[in-house]
């Protein structure tokens, strides 16, 4: 019989954040035409940072944190007018590329 088992690369960190979109607005992080918030898969967390702007944690690279799923998961049902107001952004390490000699 067949078996099937992961191959490749397995991710050794893997992480989770939850942004408001009233805040990605703000900062810009939001299409202004379609409502789409810019964060995007493969885009590369460099630090992060309290709401002070004091530096938490940095994050090295290689092999840095990517994105690998940004999608809205709130819908802020309670108000009058509901709309979306979070979005869930998955993050993954990744090996650098190695070059071949």
């Amino acid at each position: 019989s067949l078996r099937m088992a992961p191959s490749g690369n397995s991710p050794r960190t893997s992480f989770e954040l939850v942004f408001h979109f009233r805040d990605l607005e703000r900062l810009g992080l939001v299409d202004a035409a379609t409502g789409d918030a810019l964060i995007r898969p493969s885009d590369r967390l460099g630090a992060l940072y309290d709401v002070a702007g004091a530096l938490v944690q940095a994050v090295r690279t290689p092999p840095g944190l990517y994105v690998t799923e940004a999608r809205p998961t709130g819908f802020g049902l309670h108000r009058r007018r509901p709309r979306r107001n979070l979005l869930l952004v998955t993050f993954n390490d990744r090996p650098q590329a190695r070059g071949l000699a």
